[in-house]
């Protein structure tokens, strides 16, 4: 169909856009994109030393990485640059787009991993668990979790958006050149310089349930003894949200806990021990909520406001003290 001369310096890579318009290619110094439809060169990035590429997987932009330790996002085909994500350090040896486009990684010779938000160029997390080269960097469908793999024989499962390593999966003897997610993240194929193909059950061995993250303030509270199953999250201008924690499953949204003025700390939301009960503080008041329905079963009123609740360990007994 077609031929394109490609820089011959060193570090091959070339990507492909989703709706089959661009091919992006280099060979270790200068990008080449090409309009695959109209069959031609419709842009060159200048280097040096990039030593890897990606596609963002809805837009016409491209990210590059270079051994320089540059990392930059540009538009296609008008090479316009987006956002400096970061400009030296380490080599950097692979980059990779989250499947929705949000997120954007870059690994380094030195191991460190980091993330950021596509379209804003902050930086969302950033971390080094094993300390050693990194060769390939992939998300999972749900852009949440990301493997990481390289020199060392390891591959690591980390949360992207909290930076937070979840399970490192090892066994190959020499280099991982490649390591994907199937389709439901729970396990990890992985391909070594030693000549195996390994699959990893990829869910962590302690971690068992996580939610999605909110805001910067926030707390928890679980239920008492024994099982702590049931969550009360707390987000400071968010509502409160009941999890039950043995399904993954968000039992209610209710209203938020009211803030306690002056030197005291503002309650927690807490669950009864059954989960069918959730006592949340409110002013100088606590309300008492079922669950899962949400709905209000009654009121607890004190003089000044709440800033302490806790349920009996089993039962519906309540106790709350004001300031």
């Amino acid at each position: 169909i077609a031929e394109v001369r490609n820089d011959g310096s060193g570090y091959p890579a070339l990507a492909l856009s989703a709706d089959g318009r661009w091919l992006a290619t280099t060979g270790g110094d200068d990008v080449r994109v090409f309009d695959v439809r109209a069959n031609r060169q419709a842009l060159v990035l200048p280097g040096p030393r990039i030593r890897t590429l990606a596609l963002h997987p809805a837009e016409a932009r491209i990210v590059t990485g270079a051994a320089t330790g540059d990392v930059a996002m540009w538009e296609i085909p008008s090479g316009k640059q987006l956002r400096h994500l970061r400009d030296g350090g380490e080599p950097v040896e692979t980059v990779a787009f989250s499947p929705d486009g949000q997120l954007v990684a870059a690994a380094s010779h030195d191991g460190t991993t980091h993330v950021w938000r596509a379209s804003s160029g902050e930086v969302q997390s950033r971390f080094n668990p094993r300390h050693s080269k990194i060769l390939a960097v992939e998300f999972d469908r749900s852009s949440r979790l990301m493997t990481t793999s390289g020199t060392d024989g390891s591959v690591v499962v980390a949360d992207a958006l909290e930076g937070r390593p979840i399970t490192v999966l090892e066994g190959p003897s020499n280099v991982v050149w490649a390591a994907h997610f199937d389709t439901s993240s729970r396990r990890v194929l992985a391909a070594s310089w030693d000549g195996t193909a390994r699959v990893w059950d990829a869910t962590s061995p302690y971690l068992r349930w996580t939610a999605p993250p909110v805001s910067d303030d926030c707390g928890a509270v679980t239920t008492s003894e024994p099982d702590r199953r049931f969550v009360a999250v707390r987000c400071d201008g968010h509502p409160t949200r009941i999890w039950d924690t043995l399904h993954d499953r968000l039992l209610a949204e209710l209203p938020g806990v009211s803030h306690v003025d002056g030197d005291f700390a503002s309650a927690f939301p807490v669950v009864s021990d059954a989960g069918d009960r959730a006592a949340i503080a409110r002013g100088n008041a606590v309300e008492i909520y079922e669950l899962p329905s949400g709905r209000q079963l009654r009121k607890v009123q004190h003089s000044a406001p709440v800033n302490a609740v806790a349920f009996a360990p089993a039962g519906h007994d309540v106790i709350s003290g004001a300031i």
